[in-house]
C-alpha cells in the first residue's frame, strides 16, 4: 500500500511538472506576441502560435490522462483495430511509426486504447528531434521499439499510466532498456 500512494504522489509530482511547464510555454509565447508585436517576423509569429496550440493540445491531454488514470469516463468497448488506433496516437506523440502491429484486432474502449498507446510512445520517444518507433509483431501481441537511452522520472511516469490504461483494456505492456534504446512490448490477454 505504501508502495502505491509513494508511487501516485511521484506521478502526480511529474504531472504537475508537466503541467508548469506547458504553461509557462504557452505564457512565454503570448508574451512574446503581446509586447514584441511590431518586431516579430511572420514566419515566428506563426511558430509562436504554432507552440501555444501545442502546448494547449498537450495540457488537454494531460488532463484527460490524469481523469483516466484514475478510472473515470471508461467508455464501451467495441472491434477496434490496433494499427489505426497506434497510428493516430503516434500522430499526436509526434512519432513515426514503421512496421505494423500485424492487423492485430482489439475489443476495448478506443478513446482508452488510444490514450494508452500516446502514454506509451510519448514516455520511450527521446527528447529533442522527432523519430521513428518501429512496430513488429508478434503472437497476439507487437513491439514498439524506441532509440531512446533510458526512461527518467518524466518518461517513467508516461509508461506506468500506459500500463494502467492498456492493462484495464486487456493488455500487458512491458518495457526493457537496452543499450541501443527500449522495447514496449505490448501483449493482449484476451480479444
Amino acid at each position: 500500500m505504501r508502495t502505491r500512494l509513494l508511487s501516485k504522489q511521484r506521478r502526480h509530482h511529474a504531472l504537475a511538472h508537466e503541467v508548469r511547464n506547458s504553461l509557462a510555454s504557452i505564457s512565454g509565447c503570448g508574451r512574446t506576441l503581446l509586447y514584441a508585436d511590431e518586431a516579430i517576423a511572420p514566419k515566428l509569429r506563426r511558430e509562436l502560435i504554432r507552440v501555444m496550440i501545442r502546448q494547449s493540445e498537450y495540457l488537454d491531454w494531460l488532463v484527460r490522462a490524469l481523469s483516466s488514470s484514475e478510472g473515470e469516463h471508461e467508455g464501451a468497448r467495441h472491434p477496434i483495430d490496433a494499427d489505426a488506433v497506434l497510428r493516430d496516437a503516434a500522430a499526436f506523440a509526434d512519432v513515426a511509426v514503421s512496421g505494423s502491429c500485424g492487423g492485430l484486432r482489439l475489443v476495448a474502449d478506443e478513446a482508452a486504447v488510444r490514450l494508452g498507446f500516446e502514454a506509451l510512445l510519448i514516455g520511450v520517444r527521446p527528447a529533442g528531434d522527432p523519430h521513428t518507433a518501429y512496430v513488429s509483431p508478434a503472437r497476439e501481441a507487437f513491439v514498439i521499439t524506441s532509440p531512446a537511452q533510458d526512461l527518467d522520472e518524466a518518461r517513467r511516469w508516461k509508461v506506468g499510466l500506459a500500463k494502467d490504461l492498456l492493462r484495464r483494456q486487456g493488455m500487458i505492456v512491458n518495457v526493457r532498456s537496452r543499450p541501443q534504446g527500449v522495447d514496449a512490448s505490448v501483449r493482449v490477454l484476451q480479444r
